[in-house]
C-alpha cells in the first residue's frame, strides 16, 4: 500500500484525523478528495469500488461486535493485497474504495481485483462453537480516469455501474467497467435492497409481538418468501413430525420426508445448508437417495438446520420441480428464517 507520507495531498494532514479509527482505511471525505486531486491534475487512475457481501447478515446474526471484527479484518487484508500505487478509503458501512494510481490497463486492475477478491475469500472466522470457519467475500467494480470517464461524477457512476453488475451476477466476484456492456445499465435500487427488505420483514415478524404464534409466523413468511424465488413446496421436519408448511397448486404427487441420516450421508453432517442442484447427479452414486427425490417429485431441494447452539430441533426443506441452482439470497433468507425459528422453539413461546 502507498505510504500516505508520499503523497502531496496527505503530507501535511495529520493521520490522526484523516484514518478511520476502525479500520485504519482513510476516511470517505479524504479518499474521495484525493480522487478529484487526480482528477485536477489530469493523472491516469483506477478505482474499486467494493461492499462486502451480506455484512448486514453478519451484523444481525452475530452481533456488532462480530461486525466490526470482519470489518477490522477484511480492511488488513485489502491492504496487504495492495501495491506502492494503491491507497484504501472507507466509503462507510461495509463500502470500500481502492484507488490505483497510474494504472489503467485491463489486465493490471484485473489481476489486483481478482488478488483483493481472493484475500477477502480466503479469510475464516470463528464466531463461536457453532461457527467455525465461517468465511466472507467481496464484490468489487472497476473503472477508470480518462479512459472511462472524465470527470468525478462520472467516475463514480461508472464504477457504481461495474459494482452493481458484479452484484446482479451473484456478488464474490469483480467486474471491469465496459463502456458497450454497462453503459445503459440502470442501477435498480429496490432491486439492490430486496435481501435487505426481505430480511428486515423476517426479523419484524419475530420481534414484534410478546406472544408469538411462531407456527403462524413460519407459515406466513414461508407462504410470502416462497413464491419469490420460485420454490414449490417448502416442509418442516421437527423431530418426529412432518409437515408441508406451502406448496405450489402445479407441484404434484406426495410429499415425503427424508430422514437427516440420509441427508448427513450425502454432505449435510456438518454443515447448516445442504444445497442440490439435481437429483440426477445422484444416481449413480447413491441410488437410494435419488429414489428418495424422485418419489417427492423434487428435482432440486436445499435444506436448512433448524438449531440454536444447545438444541437441534429439525431442518426446513425447500423443493422445486425444475433443476435449478440455489443462490445465496435463498440460503440467507432460509437460513435466517430458521434460527429466528429456533430460537424461539428454545424460548418455549409456542
Amino acid at each position: 500500500m502507498n505510504d500516505l507520507r508520499s503523497i502531496d495531498f496527505f503530507k501535511k494532514k495529520n493521520r490522526q484525523y484523516i484514518v478511520d479509527a476502525l479500520t485504519k482505511a482513510l476516511i470517505k471525505s479524504e479518499i474521495l478528495g484525493y480522487i478529484k486531486e487526480l482528477i485536477e491534475k489530469n493523472e491516469p487512475f483506477s478505482v474499486y469500488f467494493m461492499d462486502i457481501d451480506y455484512f448486514k447478515v453478519i451484523n444481525d446474526t452475530y452481533g456488532h461486535h462480530i461486525g466490526d471484527n470482519v470489518l477490522m479484518t477484511i480492511a488488513n487484508a485489502i491492504n496487504s493485497s495492495l501495491d506502492e500505487n494503491s491507497i484504501l478509503g472507507r466509503f462507510g458501512g461495509d463500502e470500500f474504495i481502492v484507488v490505483q494510481k497510474g494504472v489503467t490497463d485491463y489486465d493490471t486492475k484485473w489481476q489486483m481485483a481478482r488478488k483483493i477478491c481472493l484475500s477477502v475469500s480466503n479469510l475464516e472466522y470463528n464466531f463461536g462453537v457453532d461457527y467455525v470457519n465461517q468465511t466472507t467475500s467481496i464484490t468489487i467494480g472497476v473503472s477508470s480516469f480518462p479512459a472511462d470517464a472524465n470527470n468525478f461524477n462520472d467516475l463514480i457512476i461508472t464504477a457504481d455501474k461495474a459494482l452493481y453488475r458484479g452484484k446482479q451476477k451473484g456478488r464474490n466476484c469483480f467486474i471491469i467497467y465496459d463502456k458497450a456492456k454497462h453503459e445503459k445499465l440502470k442501477i435498480d435500487s429496490d432491486s439492490q435492497n430486496n435481501l435487505s427488505k426481505q430480511l428486515e420483514l423476517i426479523y419484524d415478524k419475530f420481534s414484534n409481538e410478546f406472544n408469538l404464534d411462531v407456527d403462524k409466523i413460519l407459515i406466513d413468511l414461508v407462504t410470502e418468501l416462497a413464491p419469490l424465488y420460485s420454490i414449490d413446496r417448502v416442509c418442516i421436519k421437527l423431530d418426529d413430525k412432518f409437515d408441508v408448511l406451502y406448496k405450489n397448486e402445479d407441484m404434484l404427487g406426495e410429499c415425503y420426508p427424508i430422514p437427516i441420516e440420509k441427508y448427513n450421508e450425502v454432505g449435510y453432517k456438518n454443515n447448516m445448508i445442504l444445497a442440490i442442484n439435481f437429483r440426477i447427479h445422484y444416481e449413480q452414486t447413491d441410488p437410494e437417495f435419488f429414489k428418495m427425490l424422485e418419489d417427492n417429485n423434487s428435482n432440486a431441494q436445499m435444506v436448512v438446520r433448524i438449531k440454536t447452539h444447545s438444541n437441534k430441533y429439525g431442518y426446513l426443506r425447500l423443493d422445486k420441480f425444475r433443476e435449478t441452482i440455489w443462490n445465496s439470497d435463498v440460503k440467507i433468507i432460509f437460513q435466517t428464517l430458521a434460527s429466528l425459528y429456533a430460537i424461539e422453539l428454545e424460548r418455549g413461546i409456542k
